[in-house]
């Protein structure tokens, strides 16, 4: 955040957060004069037009396949057969802990401004280390067909 305040003091980017859209060493390699390009705000500017196109697609399939280069002409649609909707008010998965939990369910989109409460079981389609907040007051959690416990051993 340091960098990001004084390139936006010395006019290189226009906020000091948008030092996050930039790898490190293209951070590292300006401040040496090694960089590639010094237009720090074209590749904050590009990085986000990219970003929100992948906002704008559907999600991946849950499991896919590829073949070639990953990030050109891949559909990332699954080739399996998809799975019929559960039924009822319950969910069966693939345990990662031990044990029962029972207990109110909060599903969570987005774990920015979220608050889960101790005792509820947190239910995402996919999570990644920004989540990590969100589980310690969770006896378990659910997504993409798995339970765990992010509480227990």
């Amino acid at each position: 955040m340091e960098l990001g305040k004084r390139f936006q003091a010395d006019g290189l980017l226009d906020d000091a957060r948008d030092i996050f859209w930039l790898e490190k060493d293209e951070i590292f390699g300006f401040v040496e004069g090694t960089a590639a390009s010094t237009d720090l705000r074209g590749m904050v500017a590009l990085r986000r037009a990219e970003f929100q196109h992948w906002q704008a697609m559907e999600p991946p399939a849950d499991r896919f396949e590829t073949r070639g280069m990953v990030s050109h002409n891949q559909s990332c649609r699954s080739t399996a057969a998809p799975q019929a909707v559960p039924d009822g008010d319950s969910l069966k998965g693939i345990g990662c802990c031990p044990g029962v939990v029972r207990g109110t369910v909060r599903v969570i989109t987005d774990p920015r401004g979220a608050v889960i409460r101790q005792g509820e079981i947190l239910v995402a389609e996919r999570t990644d280390p920004g989540w990590i907040m969100l589980f310690p007051p969770a006896p378990a959690c659910w997504w993409n067909g798995a339970a765990c416990s992010p509480t227990r051993p």
